[in-house]
């Protein structure tokens, strides 16, 4: 499995980002959920476990990815290339 998947440790931060608007609104959010996850089981709310970027090679998702899991102290887990 090793050879499928690569972990990364990462320090990127949000404002190393150059976002749209909307985008880096929709981030925002997200990061919001998830720093706030006892606020929100208080009041029976559940945040986002899972996240979909999309978008053609090049627009950013790889990099969207590692500054969530930056801002978040998390590690980033990235499938890669089968063929």
């Amino acid at each position: 499995l090793a050879s499928l998947f690569t972990i990364t440790q990462s320090d990127a931060r949000l404002s190393d980002m150059v976002l749209e608007k909307d985008l880096r609104a929709r981030l925002d959010r997200v990061l919001l959920e998830q720093r706030h996850l006892e606020k929100l089981r208080n009041n029976s709310l559940h945040p986002r476990r899972k996240l979909l970027l999309m978008g053609p090679r090049g627009s950013g998702k790889t990099m969207a990815a590692t500054v969530l899991a930056g801002e978040l102290h998390l590690c980033a887990l990235f499938a890669l290339k089968a063929w």
